[in-house]
């Protein structure tokens, strides 16, 4: 059988692939620590050079009953393809030569004072894979929020809403199921997965002083080509919830039923790696009923890497940087 990380391969197990590339492993360990979701998304080559074509079943045969010498009609499934696009995300990073030299001018210094570009580039890549939206940006990619935004489209039953959600005060509460044929990460045909760092050596910088004085520094160069496949849309669920649905002392009993309800409209959440995406805010009122033990479904598990993690029903929950607290308009 097939290991998980050969089937559905995150960024970590690409950068492994690539060979014993400590620039690359530290790249992708710190796009880990500034987006968990970089750490959980499974990422597939596209089947195109600036694109992924898939089929996706949209219907089943029903099959027939038969009566003892009479036949029964020939059926088929029905399919329809969808093409996701490739967005490639880019930026420059510049070092005074001095300071550099002054510091053993090691690839490993080098790339730590450029962290900052990673950190920059990594949470603007997770928010376009929550709000991009190729109608507006042609340049991005399509991300979630566009593809769940219609409680009367077909994959509307996969938003769970308050009961009295009606105004534009909503935070969400994402499940994603990542897997090879649900939701996944895309990059180029015939490239290679993740965020590319390359030295441009030393070359003339200028300042922004007036009048312009000019330097000699090192440049590096960042670009990120990366876009979202969704294949599955009923192994992702999206909860809205208000903030009327914490209590006053910090409940969170009428999310939790929320979760429930979305939890039980996944088609096969046990098939690829389920994970939970929230705000600070709920994350921490559920944090706080799992440590003290008011109900059944949130538990806190140990970590690889010795932190503490809540679970609902086993699933972890995670904070997103990105996600808006209490600023969404609520979908209708």
């Amino acid at each position: 059988m097939a290991a998980l990380s050969d089937v559905n391969p995150t960024y970590l197990d690409w950068a492994k692939r690539l060979g014993p590339d400590g620039n690359i492993d530290m790249i992708v360990e710190i796009m880990n620590e500034m987006m968990p979701v970089m750490e959980d998304q499974v990422v597939l080559e596209a089947n195109q050079a600036l694109s992924h074509r898939t089929t996706v079943r949209s219907g089943l045969p029903n099959g027939a009953w038969r009566k003892l010498n009479y036949g029964v009609p020939p059926e088929k499934s029905t399919t329809k393809q969808i093409t996701d696009t490739i967005g490639s995300l880019e930026t420059y990073a510049e070092v005074d030569k001095d300071l550099a030299d002054l510091n053993g001018n090691s690839a490993a210094w080098r790339l730590s004072e450029e962290s900052a570009f990673i950190e920059g580039l990594t949470q603007t890549m997770t928010e376009t894979l929550l709000d991009g939206n190729t109608d507006t940006d042609p340049e991005k990619f399509m991300g979630f929020n566009e593809r769940f935004n219609d409680t009367s489209a077909e994959n509307g039953r996969m938003i769970v809403q308050s009961s009295n959600n009606t105004g534009s005060a909503s935070a969400s509460i994402w499940g994603i199921v990542w897997d090879s044929r649900s939701a996944h990460g895309i990059f180029p045909k015939g490239s290679s997965a993740g965020l590319k760092h390359e030295d441009l050596g030393q070359e003339t910088l200028t300042d922004s002083n007036t009048p312009t004085g000019m330097y000699e520094g090192y440049r590096s160069h960042y670009q990120w080509k990366h876009g979202l496949s969704v294949r599955d849309w009923r192994q992702i669920c999206r909860v809205q919830v208000i903030a009327g649905d914490l209590s006053a002392n910090g409940g969170a009993d009428k999310i939790l039923d929320l979760l429930v309800d979305a939890y039980n409209n996944l088609q096969a959440p046990n098939r690829g790696r389920l994970v939970f995406y929230t705000t600070r805010e709920i994350k921490t009122a559920l944090d706080i009923e799992a440590v003290n033990k008011t109900n059944m479904a949130l538990a806190q598990q140990q970590q690889d890497n010795g932190g503490p993690v809540t679970t609902f029903w086993g699933y972890p929950i995670k904070h997103l940087e990105t996600l808006s607290s209490y600023g969404e308009a609520a979908v209708s």
